[in-house]
């Protein structure tokens, strides 16, 4: 019902009468004030929590109900959270809902039929629990016979209740994130530790060649280099638990604050620690399992040799052959082009080096663009009225004519929405749904295909949401059958489509009105409205007595960057850690590089290159390198956000990877820069070389 905030703020709110005894069904939890008693002498109400806190309502206020043209004034006793509106939506053909203005208000049973003209001793709903919910179906059959006389409008299992399920698909992926993004830290960790054992290996090979020339075997020698692995593992595992278990607390009550859970308890389950020990034991172990049999291998008399080959390394690289112009550069030019190409194997680390750095920088700004983009998305593209009035009954032209007659209304077209079941032609699959029925040429909404192109509605043709596709196995051009309100038709689909919030399946508003057999009635309208009588508009609406709810798109806006805050919290942190460990692999790269090089830089030194035109030149070869590495680390990272973006969709959301040009250069600035800082500790130890010493060194 229409009601009022003490400074004339119009919401929508939901009356839900609650039993004098307890307990009862969906209790109530108090947050502040205190609870009804049943016996009060003014009307009085609980405020559910998440509309509280978006309008600072506290115990003492008032909030005014609008009934037959009078304003009622209701006190508030207190502000509450129900199990019921964990997560607050109107219903599932709106799901758009927007705490600022729609209000849950909990009222003695007296008290709420009063307000809502309601006979004495009447109900409008039953909420039942079972013994044995495995019974659901069979006791579901039973109240609808025994409640037939009455019409039945819904019947809401504990599995299809909105707020529950939003909150499973939450947590289900956020369970999927959980395993996604360690699965990926790991295999990144994994080659950093097969890169650093790998060169180990190689650096080490005359002393290795020594150790089996005196005795040791080369299951001694493996085990020797695998431990390294295993060391870097229980260390990480330590030190990552004790971070984790911090952090999950944090974590936990972030969440928690925001969907408004009234109580969070943390517990230790040690499966999570063995779980997490025995995943980053193993990919120690296949990370390092490699380099250390290439220890083992290594041959005595072949390793305290140290032969270079001539051949393999002095020879022109593929580069200058394909190019002979490289050729006539200067050595300082020439010098850093060559070394990229003349060792492939230090080459390839590195690159591969940066396309994870790629991955991890871009993984967090691509999700806060995609955020961003569909959200711009929804309210420029695809929703584009700025008011829908939702009716409590269907309603004639005359209704639209009416709205259209209210000072400020610019454009009205008509919609409807109603619960529905989709199947396939064969029949042997079927979703539950929201049908939506809409004018062919609307201004009001939007809808793009899959490849961002516009597609409109067109006669006994569907567009449906691209989730439907392989729930029902249907592809475009195929014809599904529609069943709602105890009626059914058949459609061809014409086009599946993006939709960021929700999941439906759209029919010209004729052809739902036939369905659904409304003759000439809509159940809801779209406005336009002119921006300066905004507000005068809502409240002529408010005062309609037929009207159930009201969709802001505005308000629904203002709550969405509301959430922004916390947003970027989130993807700062993510930004930082990534950037931490895109900066050790870079590190790692770039140092290993640079100390494999010693003897060449020490050689240049002493033939008479100034250490800053060394130092540059190593440089140039490390930034190339990354350069090199940009164009595969933005297509892998491009993969894995989609991958990750699909974790998140649902039958409620759904998000299409969106990265602007502005990350693209980001990404790009930040790598170099990590290029460049990560080298400085390698060129500190380069420009105190002994010259003397680290040319009798032989390079491997």
């Amino acid at each position: 019902m229409g009601m009022a905030l003490e400074d004339g703020t119009h919401i929508t709110g939901q009356i839900i009468g609650i039993p004098k005894n307890k307990p009862y069904v969906n209790m109530v939890q108090i947050e502040s004030g205190h609870e009804l008693t049943g016996n009060e002498q003014e009307l009085t109400c609980l405020v559910e929590t998440h509309f509280a806190k978006f309008n600072d309502l506290k115990e003492g206020d008032r909030i005014s109900a609008v009934k037959n043209g009078e304003t009622i004034s209701i006190r508030i006793a207190g502000v509450v959270s129900s199990p019921e509106y964990m997560i607050v939506f109107r219903n599932r053909q709106f799901p758009m809902t927007s705490a600022t203005v729609y209000g849950v208000f909990f009222m003695s049973m007296d008290q709420a039929r009063f307000l809502l003209d309601f006979p004495s001793n009447s109900y409008n709903e039953f909420a039942f629990t079972l013994d044995d919910y495995s019974l659901e179906s069979t006791t579901e059959s039973l109240a609808r016979d025994i409640l037939s006389p009455y019409a039945v409008e819904e019947v809401t299992t504990r599995d299809n209740q909105i707020s529950k399920s939003i909150m499973e698909m939450d947590i289900k992926q956020f369970h999927n994130f959980a395993l996604f993004f360690p699965i990926l830290f790991f295999t990144i960790a994994a080659f950093s530790i097969y890169m650093i054992l790998s060169r180990m290996v190689r650096t080490q090979k005359p002393i290795i060649g020594l150790m089996r020339a005196i005795g040791y075997s080369g299951r001694e020698i493996l085990m020797h280099y695998l431990s390294f692995a295993f060391l870097v593992g229980v260390v990480g595992v330590i030190v990552g638990s004790i971070l984790g278990m911090l952090a999950t607390g944090l974590v936990s009550k972030l969440y928690a604050s925001n969907l408004g859970i009234p109580e969070v308890h943390l517990g230790f389950y040690p499966w999570v620690f063995v779980y997490g020990f025995v995943i980053a034991i193993g990919f120690c172990a296949l990370a390092g399992l490699i380099p250390a049999r290439q220890s083992a291998s290594v041959q005595p008399t072949e390793a305290l040799r140290g032969t270079v080959d001539p051949a393999k390394y002095g020879k022109h690289s593929w580069v200058e052959r394909l190019l002979p112009s490289l050729g006539r550069l200067r050595v300082f030019w020439r010098l850093p082009v060559r070394n990229v190409f003349r060792n492939k194997r230090r080459t390839a680390f590195t690159i591969i080096g940066i396309i994870f750095a790629v991955i991890l920088v871009m993984m967090t700004l691509g999700i806060n663009d995609t955020i961003h983009g569909t959200i711009n998305k929804a309210f420029n593209k695809l929703f584009t009225f700025d008011i829908a009035v939702l009716y409590l009954d269907p309603q004639s032209k005359v209704t639209e004519s009416k709205l259209q007659e209210i000072p400020g209304v610019e454009q009205v077209d008509p919609t409807i929405g109603h619960p529905c079941i989709i199947s396939n032609g064969d029949g042997n699959k079927d979703v539950e749904s929201i049908v939506m029925g809409e004018s062919s040429d609307t201004g009001m909404r939007g809808f793009l295909d899959e490849q961002n192109r516009e597609v409109h509605i067109s006669p006994h043709h569907c567009l449906m949401s691209r989730q439907y596709r392989s729930e029902l196995g249907v592809a475009v051009g195929d014809i599904i059958n529609i069943e709602a309100n105890n009626r059914s038709g058949s459609f061809v689909i014409s086009d599946f489509i993006m939709e960021p919030l929700g999941a439906f399946v759209y029919i010209p508003v004729q052809e739902a009105r036939e369905l659904l057999g409304y003759g000439q009635r809509s159940s809801a309208f779209y406005l336009k409205v002119d921006p300066e009588k905004y507000q005068e508009v809502k409240d002529t609406l408010y005062k309609e007595a037929s009207v159930l709810a009201l969709i802001d798109l505005s308000q629904i806006q203002k709550e969405i960057n509301s959430y922004m805050g916390l947003l970027y919290i989130i993807i700062t942190v993510m930004l930082v850690f990534g950037l931490i460990m895109a900066f050790t692999l870079v590190f790692n790269t770039s140092t290993i590089n640079i100390m494999e090089r010693e003897q060449e830089v020490a050689t240049m030194l002493t033939l008479g290159v100034k250490q800053w035109k060394a130092s540059l030149s190593l440089t140039l070869e490390n930034v190339f390198m990354g350069l090199l590495g940009l164009a595969p680390g933005y297509v892998a990272a491009l993969i894995v956000l989609g991958q990750a973006m699909k974790l998140y969709q649902s039958d409620l959301f759904s998000f299409t990877p969106i990265v602007t040009m502005r990350t693209y250069f980001i990404v790009a600035a930040l790598i170099i820069l990590l290029m460049v800082l990560s080298e400085y500790p390698s060129l500190r130890h380069i420009n105190k070389l002994d010259l003397a010493q680290s040319t009798k060194r032989r390079s491997l």
